[in-house]
């Protein structure tokens, strides 16, 4: 009886170690980080320049595999915020923030390359709030941050490595497209390049 029970509960064991690792792994959380340039720009309207500097760059998202095809897998994911921290000084006194905050869905298609390395395309929309440089009026210049909300188009890519079956380290870089002159750029595009870690469930 004894003998019977223990052989009952060492299978049950395996039999469930066994279904743990086979199960279906359909979600990641991922935080990335990073830095970016941010160049140097003049203040449409003026002869104002603003310094060139380096932002911070962090990104926290959630991802759902909806369908895997043989060399594929599509995914739904969302991207809470992703953000850059700099703040820029002029030609004249007072600094300008360059901070991105944005929240964005869309779509991954993986790809596998190798056993434990996927490469991945990122499609996405959303919205966020943006930074844009003004000159307040009064007898002494100065340059200030004016933050105002807009929509985003996002594309972007990236490498992931499988440490483990739970664990991945995540290289990318994102375009966030906006509106010109926003968040320390001087054109549409603000590219966010970021490394970190995914964890799979």
């Amino acid at each position: 009886m004894k003998a019977r029970f223990l052989f009952s509960l060492v299978g049950l064991a395996l039999g469930c170690r066994g279904g743990w690792a086979q199960r279906v792994q359909n979600s990641d959380i991922f935080f990335l980080y990073g830095a970016a340039p941010v160049s140097s720009r003049t203040i449409s309207g003026s002869n104002v320049i603003i310094n060139g500097e380096t932002a911070r760059t962090t990104e926290v998202g959630y991802g759902y595999q909806i369908a895997r095809f043989s060399a594929a897998s599509l995914w739904v994911e969302l991207v809470a915020p992703a953000t850059s921290f700099a703040s820029s000084t002029a030609s004249i006194p007072g600094s300008v923030s360059d901070d991105l905050f944005a929240f964005t869905a869309g779509a991954r298609v993986m790809v596998p390359l190798q056993s434990r390395l996927s490469a991945y395309g990122v499609l996405a929309g959303g919205g966020g709030f943006l930074q844009s440089p003004v000159i307040p009026g009064g007898p002494n210049p100065s340059i200030a941050s004016n933050e105002s909300a807009h929509g985003m188009f996002v594309t972007g890519g990236g490498l992931d490595v499988r440490l483990a079956s739970f664990l991945s380290i995540r290289a990318e870089a994102r375009d966030f497209i906006t509106v010109p002159g926003l968040s320390g750029s001087a054109g549409h595009n603000h590219i966010l390049p970021a490394l970190g870690i995914a964890w799979h469930f």
